[in-house]
């Protein structure tokens, strides 16, 4: 029986190596974590201002309660400043004035609330104050995601988890694990079990795979997405070539590439990153292919009553005509609308329902 496990970020926040006293992050926690004292950007002199700026943003635009258009709108905006001027950090002064006074936000996006959220951040940038300068989109995603890296990883206590090992425990070359989290638990813990290889990355255009050891000549690879990116891929600076690299402080290895590769934050519409980086879009296209046939799907902490239009477009599509079984790992797991929006989005059948990871890990079935 061909088997596909989807890891949300319940699979992240109810895995068994998890810090009780720090939680790694949700949606809703996100604006808060760039203020955090964990994060070492803080305490430089011009750290805070990364934060100072962001929360004058969500303010301003009045998106605190809906990041996911802050960070839409945030990231359209980086691609039109690429194409008016790609040599600089974000346009100039003038540029600015020249694009307000135009109607090219108009034409761009999608609605006029985007619109005016587009022109309220652009005013706020003609400041050029540090604020600003440290919240212009390239730059905000560099500090966001280190800081997102650094305060998930204050998270975790390890990245094995016994947990994710029974979930994985019966998987074969035939089955896929896709992964919307950005962390390694679920990268070490198949590793560490002799289900991950290169070939579990077949079809996708990594430059190169790095890995902590050499592959075990027992290993049975499992195919291996990470749909929204991860914290250890890597890139070079002057190049879009995306890097793999599963290593530790232990191995003693050193990095491919010398700068992070781009993670996708939670957006409006992803189809623009899906088909701005080959990474992503080679991703989109082999979920839209592992989905297809599974008999048994595992939803772990992952709901797709949201905002992903496109994945459930997707998700809709490839399983019209293929019945599943569905097992669910999830808080929501007594909500019969949850239930029945999943059910019908994989068409399939619930035969297995679990509050948490432990509560799988323990066999303690509602």
């Amino acid at each position: 029986m061909n088997k596909t496990v989807i890891l949300g970020a319940g699979a992240t926040y109810g895995a068994s190596i998890i810090n009780n006293k720090l939680k790694p992050p949700l949606l809703k926690d996100l604006p808060d974590i760039i203020s955090s004292k964990l994060i070492s950007l803080n305490n430089s002199k011009d750290g805070p201002s990364l934060a100072n700026g962001f929360n004058d943003l969500i303010l301003l635009t009045k998106t605190k309660d809906n990041i996911e258009i802050y960070f839409t709108v945030l990231h359209i905006l980086g691609i039109l400043s690429r194409k008016i001027n790609p040599k600089i950090v974000f346009i100039s002064n003038e540029e600015i004035i020249e694009l307000l006074n135009s109607n090219i936000l108009q034409k761009t996006f999608m609605n006029t609330k985007f619109e005016k959220i587009a022109r309220i951040i652009l005013e706020y940038y003609l400041q050029k104050n540090v604020n600003a300068f440290l919240n212009y989109p390239f730059n905000f995603q560099n500090f966001f995601q280190n800081s997102l890296r650094e305060y998930f990883y204050h998270s975790l206590t390890n990245c094995f988890c016994i947990y994710h090992e029974k979930l994985f425990a019966d998987l074969t070359e035939n089955d896929v694990v896709v992964n919307f989290n950005y962390d390694e638990i679920g990268d070490f813990t198949l590793f560490t079990m002799n289900k991950l290889s290169h070939k579990s990355f077949e079809n996708l255009p990594f430059n190169d795979i790095l890995f902590p050891k050499e592959i075990s000549k027992n290993c049975i690879p499992v195919k291996y997405l990470k749909i929204h990116g991860s914290f250890n891929w890597s890139k070079d600076i002057d190049k879009p070539l995306a890097y793999y690299n599963l290593i530790s402080e232990a191995c003693g290895k050193i990095p491919i590439g010398n700068t992070s590769f781009p993670i996708i934050l939670p957006t409006i519409s992803k189809n623009i990153i899906y088909n701005q980086y080959p990474i992503f879009a080679s991703h989109i296209y082999e979920f839209s292919k592992s989905i297809e046939q599974p008999q048994l799907i595992y939803l772990v902490g992952k709901s797709f009553l949201n905002s992903d239009s496109e994945l459930n477009n997707i998700i809709k599509q490839q399983r019209m005509d293929s019945k599943c079984k569905l097992v669910i790992i999830d808080p929501n797991c007594k909500d019969l609308k949850f239930i029945e929006y999943h059910e019908e989005l994989f068409n399939g059948k619930c035969i297995e329902k679990y509050e948490t990871l432990e509560n799988y890990f323990n066999n303690i079935i509602i």
